[in-house]
Protein backbone atom coordinates (compact mmCIF):
# COMPACT_ATOMS: atom_id res chain seq x y z
CA UNK A 1 0.00 0.00 0.00
CA UNK A 2 1.38 3.24 -0.56
CA UNK A 3 0.27 6.95 -1.43
CA UNK A 4 -2.83 8.67 -0.27
CA UNK A 5 -4.52 4.96 -0.11
CA UNK A 6 -1.96 4.00 2.52
CA UNK A 7 -3.94 3.03 5.83
CA UNK A 8 -2.08 4.04 9.07
CA UNK A 9 -2.82 3.00 12.70
CA UNK A 10 -1.99 5.27 15.48
CA UNK A 11 -1.57 3.81 18.99
CA UNK A 12 -1.16 6.13 22.06
CA UNK A 13 1.83 6.01 23.83
CA UNK A 14 1.12 4.03 27.54
CA UNK A 15 -0.11 5.98 29.97
CA UNK A 16 3.36 4.68 32.17
CA UNK A 17 6.11 5.11 30.94
CA UNK A 18 8.55 2.51 32.26
CA UNK A 19 12.54 2.85 32.69
CA UNK A 20 15.15 0.41 33.70
CA UNK A 21 14.31 1.29 37.81
CA UNK A 22 11.48 -0.91 36.91
CA UNK A 23 12.70 -3.78 35.51
CA UNK A 24 15.61 -3.51 37.89
CA UNK A 25 12.70 -3.45 41.01
CA UNK A 26 10.94 -6.85 39.33
CA UNK A 27 14.02 -8.41 38.84
CA UNK A 28 14.87 -8.03 42.94
CA UNK A 29 11.26 -8.81 43.39
CA UNK A 30 11.50 -12.29 41.28
CA UNK A 31 14.65 -13.35 43.21
CA UNK A 32 12.76 -12.58 46.63
CA UNK A 33 9.59 -14.75 45.61
CA UNK A 34 12.00 -17.58 44.15
CA UNK A 35 11.03 -21.15 46.17
CA UNK A 36 11.83 -24.06 45.17
CA UNK A 37 8.02 -24.70 45.24
CA UNK A 38 7.37 -22.36 42.26
CA UNK A 39 10.71 -23.04 40.76
CA UNK A 40 11.32 -19.28 40.42
CA UNK A 41 8.44 -18.40 39.04
CA UNK A 42 6.43 -15.32 39.74
CA UNK A 43 2.00 -14.56 38.35
CA UNK A 44 1.44 -11.37 37.93
CA UNK A 45 -0.78 -12.00 40.80
CA UNK A 46 2.56 -13.02 42.70
CA UNK A 47 4.09 -9.91 41.66
CA UNK A 48 0.88 -7.27 43.38
CA UNK A 49 -0.99 -6.98 39.60
CA UNK A 50 -4.81 -6.22 40.51
CA UNK A 51 -6.34 -5.59 37.60
CA UNK A 52 -6.00 -6.06 33.76
CA UNK A 53 -4.20 -2.88 33.35
CA UNK A 54 -1.35 -3.74 36.29
CA UNK A 55 -0.82 -7.06 34.90
CA UNK A 56 -0.32 -5.35 31.04
CA UNK A 57 2.02 -3.27 32.99
CA UNK A 58 4.25 -5.88 34.12
CA UNK A 59 4.30 -7.20 30.26
CA UNK A 60 5.38 -3.85 29.30
CA UNK A 61 8.22 -4.03 32.28
CA UNK A 62 9.22 -7.49 31.39
CA UNK A 63 9.22 -6.32 27.94
CA UNK A 64 12.30 -4.00 28.41
CA UNK A 65 14.72 -6.23 30.78
CA UNK A 66 16.63 -7.08 27.52
CA UNK A 67 16.08 -10.85 27.53
CA UNK A 68 16.67 -10.94 32.26
CA UNK A 69 13.07 -11.96 32.73
CA UNK A 70 11.69 -14.64 30.83
CA UNK A 71 7.61 -14.91 30.60
CA UNK A 72 6.29 -16.59 26.85
CA UNK A 73 2.59 -18.00 26.00
CA UNK A 74 1.89 -20.71 28.34
CA UNK A 75 4.74 -19.84 30.63
CA UNK A 76 3.33 -20.06 34.66
CA UNK A 77 4.55 -16.66 34.59
CA UNK A 78 7.61 -14.44 34.53
CA UNK A 79 11.28 -16.11 35.47
CA UNK A 80 14.60 -14.86 35.71
CA UNK A 81 16.68 -15.80 32.75
CA UNK A 82 19.57 -16.42 34.62
CA UNK A 83 17.27 -18.62 36.83
CA UNK A 84 16.03 -21.04 33.45
CA UNK A 85 16.92 -24.60 33.08
CA UNK A 86 18.21 -25.09 29.34
CA UNK A 87 14.82 -26.56 28.84
CA UNK A 88 12.79 -23.79 30.05
CA UNK A 89 15.17 -21.49 27.68
CA UNK A 90 13.96 -23.63 24.83
CA UNK A 91 10.01 -23.99 25.23
CA UNK A 92 10.26 -20.30 25.58
CA UNK A 93 12.04 -20.09 22.24
CA UNK A 94 9.77 -22.41 20.33
CA UNK A 95 6.72 -20.73 22.11
CA UNK A 96 7.84 -17.14 20.92
CA UNK A 97 8.57 -18.06 17.30
CA UNK A 98 4.90 -19.94 17.31
CA UNK A 99 3.05 -16.94 18.08
CA UNK A 100 5.72 -14.67 16.17
CA UNK A 101 4.43 -16.54 13.50
CA UNK A 102 0.95 -16.42 14.24
CA UNK A 103 1.10 -12.97 14.35
CA UNK A 104 2.83 -12.64 11.10
CA UNK A 105 0.01 -15.01 9.58
CA UNK A 106 -2.92 -12.11 10.81
CA UNK A 107 -0.61 -9.33 9.64
CA UNK A 108 -0.88 -10.87 5.98
CA UNK A 109 -4.57 -11.34 6.56
CA UNK A 110 -5.19 -8.13 7.27
CA UNK A 111 -3.15 -6.58 4.19
CA UNK A 112 -4.94 -8.91 2.17
CA UNK A 113 -8.25 -7.43 2.99
CA UNK A 114 -6.84 -4.03 3.31
CA UNK A 115 -5.60 -4.06 -0.24
CA UNK A 116 -8.88 -6.10 -1.49
CA UNK A 117 -10.98 -3.38 0.03
CA UNK A 118 -8.82 -0.45 -1.24
CA UNK A 119 -8.66 -1.67 -4.60
CA UNK A 120 -12.48 -2.18 -4.93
Amino acid sequence: MSGATQMELRIPPPKNAFDESYVLKMIEQLRLRATPENKGWSTTTDLGARSWSEKRDIRAIAALSKGRIVSFPGSPGYKLAESCTVEEIAHCRRATVAQVRQMLTKVRQIERFAHAAISK
